[in-house]
């Protein structure tokens, strides 16, 4: 969808929210001339319209509410759990 990929060379700080701070950091670094190879961003929005698209909200807050306890194996299990997902 358009919107969701930029290239680095059009982000600034002010993007952080939307594509992330090390691509908005990358993209004040190369406009200030400084080499940094060239590439683009994926916006957070693709991440969450692909979750919405695939039905994952369900799977990854349940394996959430299972992670809450704080306990490094049940994060490690949350995690295997939505990567498998």
């Amino acid at each position: 969808s358009a919107g969701h990929t930029r290239p680095l060379g059009e982000l600034r700080r002010s993007d952080g929210d939307a594509f992330g701070g090390k691509s908005a950091n990358l993209g004040e670094l190369l406009s200030a001339g400084i080499p940094v190879p060239t590439g683009f961003a994926v916006a957070a929005s693709a991440f969450r319209g692909f979750v919405a698209e695939t039905g994952l909200e369900g799977a990854i807050a349940s394996a959430m509410a299972r992670a809450s306890s704080g306990a490094v194996e049940d994060g490690a299990a949350a995690s295997k759990a939505i990567g498998e997902a």
